[in-house]
């Protein structure tokens, strides 16, 4: 081979190489040590904390190369006047081309967030920020807190804090913040360089990142209270909640079906419905999945004939709307929906009283307390005491009983069942099962609910269940003896099962300073104060468009296991 030859692959091989070594910058050969360092910024213009700044264009030099590929996602600048800005990251340098102008003499602060990062492992620069003025001074206030959620006390990460300034027109749902931050893992915040001034502050999860509230998709909460940043400000510690505060309205009005179905934006607690005619009032009830009030044509109505209702419906925040609606049925070939119902309480463990709530999809039509009973296995079944009570709410979807169970009667018939009765089966030829008792054990009863025990409005009926029915042993729980050290008279205590964050009991308090917690299973058990700050009897979950705050939620550290058989003292303190 010619020596030029040669030459020739020696120098192209040596191009290559540099060639790939330059454009080889993905993360470090597998087994080698991976790049932990972020970036640092060597050179700015502005200087950080930089006076009388007049220019359109920011530049940024740092010690490797950067990209700031999600920066538009990331740059925070505030006070938000909706700066326009374009960029470019070239190496190890980034520009920042402002197209909207700098108003006199204004702090502004770039919080970049992780906008910027490393070109190989994507380290984002520490703490980058940028605070100048147009001016001849640097604001100096600060705000800073923690966002939780309200009944839990977790931390909330990702959440915007906006403050507006009282002078400017405020509202969270249409109006950007003035001054906004995002919260860190651990649910903190903090906004610095802020104008001296009086401000309100809220908090929300920005779904869609528009900077503006909308309640029925994000969690929210806020002060009541004005700010004033003329000095420093205690840390502002904010709980966080979801509740629809939008106005309720009918969106629709209509037959579906069978149904004629009132359709609401949101969910409502309770309405009241009352006819122009009076007396004609339609089977109805809530369905709270679908948003919507459902009537059922009870009275069978002619296709030509028509009802006007007035029905009214409040939300969890008391607002309410009022509506005009003309029912219409006409045929239909659709079948009705299936029936169903729910055991809303299904404690099998009892002392004397057997107290069940059940809740149906559908108004019930007829109710046939013959076809409820205790049965013994499926021997011998007893009618419920006459002293058992029945609760209807008012458009009969919901049912709550108490029923007396006498164990030392039962236990009685047990003892007569499993003594002189007898295997007579007249087909059955093994003549050792003759004489062979029913065993049944004592302190085990069914309550049966027959097929027929409730017929709905459509005249459709559920199949039979059985609930076991086991007898309290007192030895079998724990009991715990609560002191209380508090300055607030009205209150809950919630005891929470700490494994699945489910409340087990709640008590009202009021002015106690020693409770007993009794009959409680086996387990680990954590414990959450609601406090009745205004003396109403009732945990006000606060409205947003009243500046009413929730009323306080106090998550306690205390935190205790029990065992059977077991009692314990212990002190609340909050």
């Amino acid at each position: 081979m010619k020596l030029k030859n040669i030459v020739f692959l020696l120098v192209t091989g040596i191009l290559f190489l540099s060639i790939y070594g330059c454009a080889n910058q993905g993360p470090s050969p597998a087994g080698g040590p991976q790049d932990t360092i972020p970036p640092t910024i060597i050179n700015s213009v502005p200087q950080n904390q930089a006076l009388n700044f007049k220019g359109s264009e920011l530049y940024f030099e740092f010690d490797e190369r950067i990209t700031a590929d999600k920066l538009k996602e990331q740059l925070i600048i505030t006070p938000n006047t909706e700066i326009e800005y374009s960029f470019i990251s070239k190496k190890e340098r980034l520009y920042i081309k402002l197209q909207t102008p700098l108003a006199d003499s204004t702090t502004y602060s770039f919080n970049f967030l992780d906008g910027v990062t490393d070109i190989t492992e994507r380290n984002p620069v520490f703490n980058f920020k940028l605070a100048f003025s147009t001016g001849s001074f640097i604001d100096s206030m600060s705000v800073e807190g923690v966002i939780t959620n309200l009944t839990s006390g977790e931390p909330q990460k990702e959440f915007t804090i906006g403050l507006y300034d009282i002078k400017d027109t405020i509202d969270v749902f249409e109006k950007k913040p003035k001054y906004f931050i995002s919260t860190k893992d651990d649910g903190s915040y903090l906004i610095q360089n802020i104008k001296s001034g009086d401000y309100r502050i809220f908090a929300w999860k920005d779904v869609n990142r528009n900077l503006t509230l909308e309640t029925e998709s994000e969690a929210y909460g806020f002060i009541a209270d004005t700010i004033h940043l003329q000095k420093e400000v205690e840390p502002i510690n904010i709980p966080v909640t979801r509740l629809d505060a939008r106005e309720p309205k009918v969106l629709s009005a209509r037959q579906l079906g069978k149904y004629f179905n009132i359709k609401y934006n949101k969910e409502i607690d309770n309405y009241h419905i009352t006819s122009k005619d009076s007396g004609k009032i339609l089977s109805n009830n809530f369905i709270k999945s679908d948003k919507l009030v459902r009537l059922y044509n009870s009275i069978e109505l002619n296709e030509t004939d028509s009802l006007i209702y007035y029905i009214t419906a409040t939300d969890s925040l008391l607002q309410k709307t009022m509506d005009t609606v003309i029912v219409k049925f006409t045929s239909s070939k659709k079948n009705p929906d299936p029936f169903s119902r729910t055991l809303i309480n299904k404690s099998t463990t009892i002392k004397d009283t057997l107290e069940i709530e059940m809740s149906f999809n559908k108004p019930i039509g007829i109710f046939n307390k013959d076809s409820l009973a205790i049965a013994i296995d499926s021997v011998a079944y007893f009618k419920l005491d006459t002293t058992s009570s029945f609760t209807w709410n008012k458009n009969r979807t919901n049912i709550q009983w108490k029923t007396p169970i006498n164990w030392q009667y039962f236990n009685d018939s047990i003892e007569s069942l499993n003594k002189n009765f007898i295997y007579l089966d007249s087909i059955e030829t093994d003549t050792t099962k003759k004489g062979q008792i029913l065993n049944i054990k004592k302190d085990l009863l069914f309550f049966l609910i027959k097929k027929g025990a409730f017929l709905s409005i459509e005249k459709d009926s559920l199949k039979t269940e059985s609930i076991k029915l086991n007898k309290e042993i007192p030895e079998d729980f724990s009991k715990i003896f609560l002191t209380i050290n508090t300055a607030y008279e009205n209150y809950w205590v919630e005891v929470i099962d700490s494994n699945s964050g489910n409340v087990i009991r709640q008590i009202k308090v009021a002015n106690e300073k020693k409770i007993v917690i009794s009959k409680l299973e086996p387990g680990k058990y954590k414990f959450r104060c609601k406090i009745d700050e205004n003396n109403d009897g009732i945990w006000s979950k606060g409205n947003i468009k009243k500046n009413i705050e929730p009323e306080k939620v106090i998550n306690t550290d205390l935190e205790t296991s029990t065992k059977a058989n077991f009692e314990l003292n212990i002190e609340l303190t909050f």
